[in-house]
């Protein structure tokens, strides 16, 4: 039956997609046999299935995909192919007959994004990474890809408060997100911070915690591959962060992103907090990122908020 899946070109075996094969034995430079090798341990036979589904997790059809495969024969020199393909209505599309050191994955439709910074977007095939990083393809189990389909056009307001100072004796600081501002009190988040001793030597290691809460609403978890959408449902009122200072992996600063439901559900919010809790004397820094709809709506998409092509190592 027609899966929607374009053979680039010739054929490929499962023999040849396992097991080590031997290097040739090459005559000249250092170069040209370090070349040769190479040549074969990356250009390895690449087969591939894969599906594409929108945030409910429904397939979609006729999405235009490109696989960028590198390609690397020579020392320290190597070029990206693309090859282009579409998915068939149920989402379904593969490559097949084409080789290179590993594959990543683009993908296009009008009305749709795609972001690959939490999802796994690049597979590996070359001889020279570990069996257990190279991909193995299984028609049956294709690798699924998120794609977000768009809500209609609403008002996203994006605030950055750079200026902002966070006491460190626990004392509120207030940020008004529609208006994109610290205030004296009220606003839609409110970080609380402590630190022992308040004043510290730096280089040295001191308790601290962060509380954040939203007055008259909650806080939420980013889940799954997109957080243009705020969720209906699991907001708690504050959610605190400690870093004693014999923590193994304690650190000076840090960096949380989470939803935010204000002003009785009349704002909803995706907030970026940057801290650097190590600022002497206090009050410390902070960078306060956040997409904001003012009207009710859960949508979060951002017009001006678009990603590129898949970074390549």
């Amino acid at each position: 039956s027609d899966t929607g899946r374009v053979a680039t070109a010739g054929a490929i075996t499962s023999s040849s997609l396992s097991g080590q094969q031997p290097v040739p034995p090459v005559r000249g430079s250092k170069e040209q046999a370090m070349s040769a090798a190479l040549g074969v341990l990356n250009q390895q036979p690449i087969t591939f299935f894969g599906r594409v589904v929108d945030q409910a997790g429904k397939p979609v059809g006729e999405v235009n995909v490109t696989g960028l495969v590198m390609v690397q024969k020579k020392w320290m020199e190597g070029h990206i192919e693309k090859y282009p393909t579409r998915t068939n209505a149920d989402g379904l599309f593969s490559f097949h007959g084409i080789s290179g050191r590993d594959i990543s994955f683009w993908f296009e439709k009008a009305g749709y994004r795609y972001d690959n910074r939490r999802q796994k977007s690049l597979f590996k095939y070359a001889l020279m990474s570990r069996p257990e990083e190279r991909h193995q393809p299984n028609e049956r189990a294709p690798v699924t890809f998120v794609i977000w389909k768009e809500h209609p056009q609403e008002p996203v307001l994006k605030w950055e408060i750079r200026s902002a100072r966070i006491p460190a004796s626990g004392e509120p600081a207030h940020f008004d997100l529609i208006n994109g501002k610290a205030v004296s009190s009220g606003g839609d988040l409110v970080v609380t911070m402590t630190r022992t001793p308040l004043h510290i030597q730096r280089g040295q290691r001191f308790d601290w915690s962060i509380t954040f809460s939203s007055p008259d609403g909650g806080i939420a978890q980013l889940e799954g591959p997109y957080s243009n959408e705020a969720p209906d449902a699991g907001y708690e009122e504050s959610f605190r962060l400690d870093f004693p200072r014999d923590r193994a992996d304690w650190e000076s600063s840090m960096t949380r992103s989470f939803y935010l439901k204000s002003r009785g559900g009349a704002a909803f919010a995706r907030v970026t907090v940057m801290i650097f809790a190590d600022n002497e004397p206090p009050p410390v820094a902070a960078l306060v990122v956040a997409y904001v709809n003012p009207n009710g709506s859960r949508n979060l998409e951002f017009a001006g908020d678009r990603t590129g092509p898949p970074p390549r190592d």
